[in-house]
Order: structure tokens, then sequence, then C-alpha cells
């Protein structure tokens, strides 16, 4: 699989998250609500907004709070050439654990010769303790097949999770097979249609990095607006990953401000933005497109 190639065509939308897909005659929004000294307003309904959209009044035909608990997918390599870092990893992903609390979800995967769940998604912070502190090493990193297979069975499909992939690999060779690079860009505008947000800390191995791996996790970082970091020893994977966990949780209390609002429309592809306002008196509404503000 040609790496740069793949960059080139994954960093699709850099620009912004897109929202999550909804039938060919609704679109979707994102809406930040406040009131008059900033703070979140809550216990909207329908009923609270007037949209418009081409001059035409719209039916709102669905309005949730945006906060829905996280579902993070951890994707670690264990393969033998993290045989070194294991002790670092370790202890990156007990303060990861600890870091991000129930109720959200976290689930498992090692991608060291084939992707292997671990945990499958569960707020059991001592379940995922044990097992992180049972790891060992074993076979060749394989990351596009961990992403790929991963997304598609914890991620793409959840309407009640804020989906999150985390990415935790050394930068050596990548023998994933099998997969193609028409099939890593669908996954990657998939990511951004459902609003999924892709963290990545990527360790470079002396004398063994290819830059494969790190390409691959920058583009997805980019193209859905998360974080990408990159140590040159094991010993700062801790504090990188406790950095990407207080962002984690810092962009999802954000989000406790924001609904996610569908409405009908008789124009799906029209790019002309909708007008909303709200019926509250004091209110005061911000909108997004293109996945929920962070």
């Amino acid at each position: 699989m040609r790496i740069l190639a793949l960059l080139a065509l994954i960093t699709v939308s850099s620009s912004g998250v897109g929202a999550q897909s909804a039938p060919s005659t609704s679109k979707r929004l994102f809406v930040k609500a406040v009131d008059r000294v900033g703070a979140p307003v809550t216990g909207l309904t329908a009923a609270d907004f007037f949209l418009a959209e081409g001059k035409k009044e719209r039916k709102i035909i669905r309005l949730v709070p945006a906060g829905h608990p996280l579902r993070i997918v951890l994707l670690v390599d264990d393969s033998k050439s993290m045989t070194s870092a294991l002790t670092g990893i370790r202890s990156g992903l007990l303060g990861f654990f600890d870091a991000v609390p129930a109720p959200h979800e976290i689930a498992f995967v090692t991608i060291g010769n084939t992707p292997v769940v671990r945990q499958e998604p569960t707020a059991s912070r001592d379940a995922l303790k044990g097992l992180a502190q049972k790891m060992s090493t074993n076979g060749s990193l394989v990351l596009f097949s961990g992403v790929l297979e991963m997304y598609g069975r914890f991620l793409g499909k959840i309407e009640d999770r804020w989906s999150t992939l985390v990415i935790v690999a050394g930068d050596g060779d990548d023998a994933s097979r099998g997969v193609t690079d028409e099939q890593f860009t669908a996954v990657a505008k998939d990511m951004q249609a459902t609003d999924t947000v892709v963290h990545a800390v990527i360790l470079t191995l002396p004398g063994k990095s290819s830059g494969g791996p790190g390409q691959i996790a920058r583009g997805l970082v980019k193209a859905t607006g998360g974080t990408y970091e990159s140590v040159g020893a094991a010993g700062a994977l801790p504090d990188k990953l406790a950095a990407v966990a207080r962002t984690i949780m810092a962009q999802h209390q954000v989000t406790s401000a924001q609904y996610i609002l569908d409405y009908e429309t008789d124009t799906p592809g029209s790019p002309d933005p909708p007008k909303l306002a709200s019926t509250r008196e004091g209110v005061s509404l911000t909108l997004s497109q293109q996945g929920r503000m962070r």
C-alpha cells in the first residue's frame, strides 16, 4: 500500500468533521445553546426552536443532547518491536483509564500480529487495568487492519455514544494485508460523517521506524480533528497518554451545552446554511454542520 498516496487521499475534509449521516430527506445540525451569562441551557425541546432553510420553515424531527457518554477504542501496539516499551505502555494505559471515568466506555484492542479484542467496551476500569498489566509482545504491527476492523465493529454505527479512537503504536513497519487505499479512504470519510475523533501517540523506534504508521495516524487525526503526538522514548508515554485523556474529557465537557438536531428538507444537496432561532428569551445559539463543536 502506498503510504504517501494514502495520506493525500484520507485528508479529504481536514477543515472539519462532517455531521453524522442522516436520510436523504433530512439534515443534521449541532447546536450550542447558552444563556445571557454563557451557561449551558439544558432541557430544550423542538418546540423551543424555529428553523428555516431556503426561506422555508423546516420541521425538526429529532432533538437530543449531544453530550453522549464516550465510547473509546484503544488500539495498542503489542508487536515485538515494542518489547522495550512495555513498561511505559502499561503505565500510560493505567493512567489513561484513571483519567477517563465511568460511565464512559473503553475497549482495549491489541494490534500485534492480528487485531485482538482484549476487552469489549466497558465501564469497568478494574478489568481494563488487569489486562494492561498482563500485556506481552508478539508478531508485527497491523495498524491498517486494526483501524478498519475495530472502527466497523465498535464505532461506526452507534447513536448513543460519542465515538473516539486512540492509537498507541510504534512507527515500525505495518504488516497489514489485504487493505486497499480505497478502503482506508472510505473509513476516513465515514469517521468524518459519524463525528468520530482519532487521537494518536506514536513512538519513534530507533533504527526501526518506517514512517508508515505515523503517516497513517497523522492522516486520520487531521481528517477528524484529533491530536497527534510523537515521542522518542517510551518513558514519555504516560505523560502523553494523560494529555490525550485530558483533551478527550475537556472536549466532552464542551458538548454539555450542545444538541443534535435533525430536520426535514426537500433540498438535501443544497449548500445554503439553515437559520435557527430559539423561542426562549435570552438563549443564544451557535450552529455547526460539521460535528460537535470542540
